[in-house]
Protein backbone atom coordinates (compact mmCIF):
# COMPACT_ATOMS: atom_id res chain seq x y z
CA UNK A 1 0.00 0.00 0.00
CA UNK A 2 2.90 2.37 0.74
CA UNK A 3 4.20 1.71 -2.75
CA UNK A 4 0.82 2.61 -4.17
CA UNK A 5 0.74 5.83 -2.16
CA UNK A 6 4.22 6.76 -3.37
CA UNK A 7 3.16 6.13 -6.94
CA UNK A 8 -0.11 8.04 -6.65
CA UNK A 9 0.34 10.76 -3.99
CA UNK A 10 -2.93 12.37 -5.01
CA UNK A 11 -4.73 9.39 -3.43
CA UNK A 12 -4.47 11.26 -0.16
CA UNK A 13 -5.90 14.46 -1.61
CA UNK A 14 -9.16 13.67 -3.41
CA UNK A 15 -11.58 10.79 -3.23
CA UNK A 16 -12.68 11.62 -6.76
CA UNK A 17 -9.21 11.02 -8.16
CA UNK A 18 -8.86 7.88 -6.05
CA UNK A 19 -11.67 6.30 -8.06
CA UNK A 20 -9.61 6.43 -11.23
CA UNK A 21 -6.16 5.80 -9.80
CA UNK A 22 -5.54 2.07 -10.15
CA UNK A 23 -2.39 -0.01 -10.19
CA UNK A 24 -1.79 -2.33 -13.18
CA UNK A 25 -3.36 -5.73 -12.64
CA UNK A 26 -2.35 -9.34 -13.12
CA UNK A 27 -2.35 -10.40 -16.77
CA UNK A 28 -3.37 -13.98 -16.00
CA UNK A 29 -6.60 -15.01 -17.72
CA UNK A 30 -8.91 -17.29 -15.81
CA UNK A 31 -10.84 -19.41 -18.31
CA UNK A 32 -13.87 -21.62 -17.75
CA UNK A 33 -14.34 -24.69 -19.89
CA UNK A 34 -17.97 -24.80 -18.78
CA UNK A 35 -20.51 -22.03 -18.46
CA UNK A 36 -22.55 -21.88 -15.27
CA UNK A 37 -26.01 -20.31 -15.16
CA UNK A 38 -28.12 -18.86 -12.39
CA UNK A 39 -31.53 -17.86 -13.72
CA UNK A 40 -32.71 -16.64 -10.30
CA UNK A 41 -31.20 -13.21 -10.94
CA UNK A 42 -34.33 -11.30 -9.92
CA UNK A 43 -32.81 -8.27 -8.25
CA UNK A 44 -34.88 -5.16 -8.90
CA UNK A 45 -33.56 -2.78 -11.51
CA UNK A 46 -34.87 0.50 -12.93
CA UNK A 47 -36.91 -1.34 -15.54
CA UNK A 48 -39.00 -3.15 -12.93
CA UNK A 49 -39.18 -6.10 -15.33
CA UNK A 50 -38.44 -9.56 -13.86
CA UNK A 51 -37.23 -12.43 -16.03
CA UNK A 52 -39.95 -14.13 -18.05
CA UNK A 53 -40.23 -17.25 -20.18
CA UNK A 54 -40.84 -17.41 -23.90
CA UNK A 55 -44.10 -19.23 -24.56
CA UNK A 56 -42.87 -20.27 -28.01
CA UNK A 57 -39.47 -21.74 -27.20
CA UNK A 58 -39.42 -22.29 -23.45
CA UNK A 59 -36.08 -20.45 -23.35
CA UNK A 60 -35.73 -18.13 -20.37
CA UNK A 61 -35.66 -14.45 -21.28
CA UNK A 62 -34.83 -11.55 -19.01
CA UNK A 63 -31.90 -11.42 -16.59
CA UNK A 64 -29.66 -14.32 -15.61
CA UNK A 65 -26.28 -14.46 -13.92
CA UNK A 66 -23.58 -16.56 -15.54
CA UNK A 67 -19.92 -17.31 -14.94
CA UNK A 68 -17.95 -17.06 -18.17
CA UNK A 69 -14.26 -16.44 -18.87
CA UNK A 70 -13.63 -16.18 -15.13
CA UNK A 71 -16.14 -13.36 -14.71
CA UNK A 72 -19.49 -13.20 -12.95
CA UNK A 73 -21.75 -11.66 -15.59
CA UNK A 74 -25.34 -10.40 -15.65
CA UNK A 75 -26.89 -11.27 -19.03
CA UNK A 76 -30.16 -9.88 -20.36
CA UNK A 77 -31.82 -11.94 -23.08
CA UNK A 78 -34.58 -9.97 -24.82
CA UNK A 79 -37.87 -11.40 -25.95
CA UNK A 80 -37.52 -9.43 -29.19
CA UNK A 81 -35.69 -10.61 -32.28
CA UNK A 82 -32.71 -8.83 -33.78
CA UNK A 83 -33.42 -5.81 -35.96
CA UNK A 84 -30.49 -6.36 -38.36
CA UNK A 85 -28.67 -9.24 -39.95
CA UNK A 86 -29.22 -12.87 -39.02
CA UNK A 87 -29.71 -12.60 -35.26
CA UNK A 88 -29.48 -10.38 -32.22
CA UNK A 89 -26.77 -7.92 -31.35
CA UNK A 90 -24.56 -8.43 -28.27
CA UNK A 91 -23.51 -5.45 -26.16
CA UNK A 92 -20.84 -6.08 -23.49
CA UNK A 93 -20.63 -3.16 -21.04
CA UNK A 94 -17.72 -2.71 -18.62
CA UNK A 95 -18.28 -0.92 -15.31
CA UNK A 96 -16.02 1.79 -13.93
CA UNK A 97 -13.77 1.76 -10.87
CA UNK A 98 -15.57 1.32 -7.54
CA UNK A 99 -18.49 -0.22 -9.45
CA UNK A 100 -19.71 -3.69 -10.37
CA UNK A 101 -21.83 -5.20 -13.09
CA UNK A 102 -24.64 -5.35 -10.55
CA UNK A 103 -24.55 -1.56 -10.14
CA UNK A 104 -24.94 -1.11 -13.88
CA UNK A 105 -27.68 -3.74 -14.04
CA UNK A 106 -29.75 -2.14 -11.31
CA UNK A 107 -29.41 1.48 -12.42
CA UNK A 108 -28.35 1.56 -16.08
CA UNK A 109 -31.84 1.06 -17.62
CA UNK A 110 -31.00 -1.67 -20.13
CA UNK A 111 -34.34 -3.36 -20.76
CA UNK A 112 -35.83 -0.83 -23.17
CA UNK A 113 -32.59 -0.68 -25.15
CA UNK A 114 -32.38 -4.47 -25.32
CA UNK A 115 -36.02 -5.02 -26.29
CA UNK A 116 -36.27 -2.16 -28.78
CA UNK A 117 -33.08 -3.12 -30.62
CA UNK A 118 -32.93 -6.90 -30.19
CA UNK A 119 -29.80 -6.70 -28.03
CA UNK A 120 -28.36 -9.25 -25.64
CA UNK A 121 -26.70 -7.19 -22.86
CA UNK A 122 -23.78 -8.57 -20.80
CA UNK A 123 -22.48 -6.78 -17.68
CA UNK A 124 -19.37 -8.57 -16.35
CA UNK A 125 -17.43 -7.93 -13.17
CA UNK A 126 -13.74 -7.26 -13.75
CA UNK A 127 -11.68 -10.50 -13.41
CA UNK A 128 -10.09 -11.23 -10.03
CA UNK A 129 -11.41 -8.02 -8.51
CA UNK A 130 -9.48 -5.86 -10.95
CA UNK A 131 -6.66 -3.53 -10.05
CA UNK A 132 -6.91 -1.12 -7.10
CA UNK A 133 -10.58 -0.24 -6.43
CA UNK A 134 -11.82 -2.72 -9.04
CA UNK A 135 -10.56 -0.92 -12.15
CA UNK A 136 -10.03 -2.56 -15.53
CA UNK A 137 -6.39 -2.76 -16.66
CA UNK A 138 -6.47 -0.51 -19.73
CA UNK A 139 -3.10 0.99 -18.81
CA UNK A 140 -0.16 1.47 -21.15
CA UNK A 141 0.55 -0.10 -24.53
CA UNK A 142 0.93 -3.82 -23.79
CA UNK A 143 -2.29 -5.80 -24.29
CA UNK A 144 -3.01 -9.32 -25.51
CA UNK A 145 -6.00 -10.97 -27.15
CA UNK A 146 -5.31 -14.11 -25.13
CA UNK A 147 -4.50 -12.82 -21.65
CA UNK A 148 -5.39 -10.24 -19.03
CA UNK A 149 -8.62 -8.28 -18.90
CA UNK A 150 -8.73 -7.85 -22.66
CA UNK A 151 -8.42 -11.58 -23.26
CA UNK A 152 -11.18 -12.29 -20.74
CA UNK A 153 -13.65 -9.90 -22.38
CA UNK A 154 -12.92 -11.28 -25.84
CA UNK A 155 -13.50 -14.81 -24.54
CA UNK A 156 -16.73 -13.67 -22.85
CA UNK A 157 -18.05 -12.14 -26.07
CA UNK A 158 -17.16 -15.14 -28.18
CA UNK A 159 -18.65 -17.57 -25.65
CA UNK A 160 -21.95 -15.68 -25.49
CA UNK A 161 -22.06 -15.47 -29.28
CA UNK A 162 -21.68 -19.25 -29.47
CA UNK A 163 -24.75 -19.98 -27.29
CA UNK A 164 -27.56 -20.90 -29.66
CA UNK A 165 -30.33 -19.81 -27.28
CA UNK A 166 -29.10 -16.21 -27.39
CA UNK A 167 -29.16 -16.12 -31.21
CA UNK A 168 -26.29 -13.62 -31.47
CA UNK A 169 -25.13 -12.52 -34.91
CA UNK A 170 -21.31 -12.55 -34.83
CA UNK A 171 -21.35 -9.45 -37.05
CA UNK A 172 -23.12 -7.48 -34.31
CA UNK A 173 -20.86 -7.74 -31.25
CA UNK A 174 -20.18 -4.45 -29.46
CA UNK A 175 -18.25 -3.35 -26.37
CA UNK A 176 -18.75 -0.23 -24.24
CA UNK A 177 -17.61 0.99 -20.85
CA UNK A 178 -17.33 3.79 -18.31
CA UNK A 179 -14.05 5.31 -17.13
CA UNK A 180 -11.53 2.46 -16.74
CA UNK A 181 -14.14 0.27 -18.44
CA UNK A 182 -14.25 2.79 -21.26
CA UNK A 183 -10.47 2.71 -21.47
CA UNK A 184 -10.64 -1.08 -21.75
CA UNK A 185 -13.38 -0.81 -24.40
CA UNK A 186 -11.06 1.41 -26.45
CA UNK A 187 -8.25 -1.13 -26.04
CA UNK A 188 -10.59 -3.91 -27.21
CA UNK A 189 -11.82 -1.94 -30.20
CA UNK A 190 -8.21 -1.55 -31.34
CA UNK A 191 -6.94 -4.98 -30.30
CA UNK A 192 -9.84 -6.97 -31.78
CA UNK A 193 -11.62 -4.91 -34.46
CA UNK A 194 -12.53 -8.18 -36.18
CA UNK A 195 -14.53 -9.20 -33.08
CA UNK A 196 -16.13 -5.87 -32.12
CA UNK A 197 -18.20 -4.12 -34.80
CA UNK A 198 -18.64 -1.09 -32.55
CA UNK A 199 -17.29 0.53 -29.39
CA UNK A 200 -18.92 2.88 -26.86
CA UNK A 201 -16.62 5.05 -24.78
CA UNK A 202 -17.93 6.98 -21.75
CA UNK A 203 -15.47 9.24 -19.91
CA UNK A 204 -12.69 7.01 -21.25
CA UNK A 205 -9.02 7.85 -20.76
CA UNK A 206 -7.27 7.61 -24.11
CA UNK A 207 -5.38 4.61 -25.40
CA UNK A 208 -1.84 4.28 -24.04
CA UNK A 209 -2.36 6.38 -20.90
CA UNK A 210 -1.98 5.35 -17.28
CA UNK A 211 -3.99 5.73 -14.08
CA UNK A 212 -2.12 8.78 -12.81
CA UNK A 213 -2.80 10.61 -16.09
CA UNK A 214 -6.60 10.72 -15.94
CA UNK A 215 -6.70 14.35 -14.77
CA UNK A 216 -4.98 15.76 -17.86
CA UNK A 217 -4.69 14.79 -21.51
CA UNK A 218 -1.41 12.89 -21.56
CA UNK A 219 -1.11 11.66 -25.14
CA UNK A 220 -1.57 12.96 -28.67
CA UNK A 221 -3.96 12.04 -31.44
CA UNK A 222 -1.08 10.78 -33.59
CA UNK A 223 0.38 8.61 -30.81
CA UNK A 224 -2.96 7.03 -29.95
CA UNK A 225 -3.77 6.32 -33.61
CA UNK A 226 -0.38 4.67 -34.06
CA UNK A 227 -0.87 2.50 -30.96
CA UNK A 228 -4.38 1.50 -32.03
CA UNK A 229 -3.15 0.37 -35.42
CA UNK A 230 -0.22 -1.46 -33.81
CA UNK A 231 -2.52 -3.35 -31.44
CA UNK A 232 -4.74 -4.40 -34.35
CA UNK A 233 -1.76 -6.05 -36.05
CA UNK A 234 -3.12 -8.20 -38.89
CA UNK A 235 -6.73 -7.14 -38.28
CA UNK A 236 -6.42 -3.51 -39.40
CA UNK A 237 -8.70 -4.10 -42.39
CA UNK A 238 -11.60 -4.55 -39.94
CA UNK A 239 -11.41 -0.86 -39.02
CA UNK A 240 -13.13 -0.15 -42.34
CA UNK A 241 -16.38 -1.57 -40.93
CA UNK A 242 -16.16 -0.60 -37.25
CA UNK A 243 -18.09 2.31 -35.68
CA UNK A 244 -17.62 4.24 -32.44
CA UNK A 245 -19.78 6.29 -30.07
CA UNK A 246 -18.08 8.57 -27.53
CA UNK A 247 -19.73 10.33 -24.58
CA UNK A 248 -18.25 12.73 -22.04
CA UNK A 249 -19.54 15.08 -19.37
CA UNK A 250 -18.28 18.62 -19.73
CA UNK A 251 -18.22 18.91 -15.91
CA UNK A 252 -16.21 15.71 -15.35
CA UNK A 253 -13.80 16.40 -12.48
CA UNK A 254 -12.16 12.95 -12.53
CA UNK A 255 -11.33 12.17 -16.17
CA UNK A 256 -10.32 15.27 -18.13
CA UNK A 257 -13.17 16.33 -20.46
CA UNK A 258 -10.55 16.61 -23.19
CA UNK A 259 -10.25 12.82 -23.35
CA UNK A 260 -13.65 12.13 -25.00
CA UNK A 261 -12.87 14.75 -27.64
CA UNK A 262 -9.50 13.08 -28.22
CA UNK A 263 -11.04 9.57 -28.25
CA UNK A 264 -13.45 10.59 -31.01
CA UNK A 265 -10.67 12.16 -33.07
CA UNK A 266 -8.52 9.04 -32.64
CA UNK A 267 -11.25 6.67 -33.81
CA UNK A 268 -12.05 8.97 -36.75
CA UNK A 269 -8.36 8.94 -37.63
CA UNK A 270 -8.15 5.16 -37.42
CA UNK A 271 -11.22 4.88 -39.66
CA UNK A 272 -9.95 7.60 -42.05
CA UNK A 273 -13.23 9.54 -41.94
CA UNK A 274 -13.83 13.27 -41.80
CA UNK A 275 -16.18 15.39 -39.72
CA UNK A 276 -19.61 15.27 -41.33
CA UNK A 277 -21.92 17.39 -39.21
CA UNK A 278 -23.59 17.91 -35.86
CA UNK A 279 -26.84 16.84 -34.17
CA UNK A 280 -29.27 18.02 -31.52
CA UNK A 281 -28.59 16.22 -28.24
CA UNK A 282 -31.71 17.71 -26.63
CA UNK A 283 -33.88 15.72 -29.06
CA UNK A 284 -32.50 12.37 -27.84
CA UNK A 285 -34.30 10.15 -25.28
CA UNK A 286 -33.50 10.73 -21.63
CA UNK A 287 -34.15 13.15 -18.83
CA UNK A 288 -32.97 16.63 -19.73
CA UNK A 289 -30.62 15.53 -22.52
CA UNK A 290 -28.35 18.47 -23.28
CA UNK A 291 -25.04 19.10 -24.96
CA UNK A 292 -23.28 19.15 -28.29
CA UNK A 293 -23.27 16.29 -30.80
CA UNK A 294 -20.69 15.84 -33.55
CA UNK A 295 -20.41 13.22 -36.30
CA UNK A 296 -17.70 11.80 -38.53
CA UNK A 297 -18.49 9.69 -41.59
CA UNK A 298 -20.28 10.17 -44.87
CA UNK A 299 -23.80 10.67 -46.18
CA UNK A 300 -24.62 6.98 -45.78
CA UNK A 301 -23.12 6.05 -42.41
CA UNK A 302 -22.25 7.69 -39.10
CA UNK A 303 -18.88 6.15 -38.26
CA UNK A 304 -18.08 8.18 -35.13
CA UNK A 305 -20.46 10.02 -32.80
CA UNK A 306 -19.32 12.36 -30.02
CA UNK A 307 -21.66 13.72 -27.34
CA UNK A 308 -20.33 16.40 -25.01
CA UNK A 309 -22.99 16.53 -22.31
CA UNK A 310 -23.77 19.81 -20.57
CA UNK A 311 -24.05 19.63 -16.79
CA UNK A 312 -22.72 16.05 -16.61
CA UNK A 313 -19.93 14.93 -14.33
CA UNK A 314 -18.17 11.58 -14.21
CA UNK A 315 -20.95 9.03 -14.71
CA UNK A 316 -22.70 6.57 -16.99
CA UNK A 317 -25.70 8.50 -18.39
CA UNK A 318 -28.84 6.47 -17.62
CA UNK A 319 -31.28 9.24 -18.52
CA UNK A 320 -33.78 8.25 -15.81
CA UNK A 321 -34.30 6.01 -12.80
CA UNK A 322 -32.82 6.68 -9.39
CA UNK A 323 -29.14 6.86 -10.33
CA UNK A 324 -26.24 5.58 -8.24
CA UNK A 325 -22.54 6.16 -7.69
CA UNK A 326 -21.18 7.20 -11.11
CA UNK A 327 -24.54 6.48 -12.76
CA UNK A 328 -26.53 9.63 -13.58
CA UNK A 329 -30.32 9.65 -13.68
CA UNK A 330 -30.18 12.84 -15.74
CA UNK A 331 -29.26 13.62 -19.34
CA UNK A 332 -29.15 11.04 -22.14
CA UNK A 333 -30.47 7.46 -22.02
CA UNK A 334 -27.15 6.22 -23.38
CA UNK A 335 -28.03 2.52 -23.37
CA UNK A 336 -30.92 3.23 -25.75
CA UNK A 337 -28.81 5.59 -27.85
CA UNK A 338 -26.07 2.98 -28.21
CA UNK A 339 -28.59 0.36 -29.29
CA UNK A 340 -29.93 2.65 -32.00
CA UNK A 341 -26.52 3.95 -33.11
CA UNK A 342 -25.10 0.45 -33.53
CA UNK A 343 -28.20 -0.94 -35.25
CA UNK A 344 -28.45 1.92 -37.73
CA UNK A 345 -24.75 2.16 -38.59
CA UNK A 346 -23.48 -1.43 -38.45
CA UNK A 347 -21.51 -2.10 -41.65
CA UNK A 348 -21.18 -5.87 -41.17
CA UNK A 349 -24.75 -7.12 -40.71
CA UNK A 350 -26.98 -7.40 -43.78
CA UNK A 351 -29.63 -6.36 -44.44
Amino acid sequence: MLAAMNRFPFLLVSLAVVIGACLPGDDALVSDSAVSFDTSDNATDDSGDPPTDSADTGVSVGWSRRTLAGMSTHVYQPSSEGVRGTGRGLLVVLHGCSQTGTDLKQHGRWVDAAEDHGLVVALPDVPNGGTLLGCWDYYGSSHSRGAGDAGAVIELAQTLASLSELDVDAHQIYVAGLSSGGGMAMVLGCLAPDVFAGVGLVAAPALGTRANQIGYVATSEAAAIDLCETLAAGQQASFATQVASVFGGEDDAIVDPGYPRLDAAVMAGVYHVAASGSFDVSALPGSGSAGQGQLWGDAATQRVSLIRATGMGHAWPAGGGDGDTYIAASNLDYAWYLGRFFAENNLRAFP
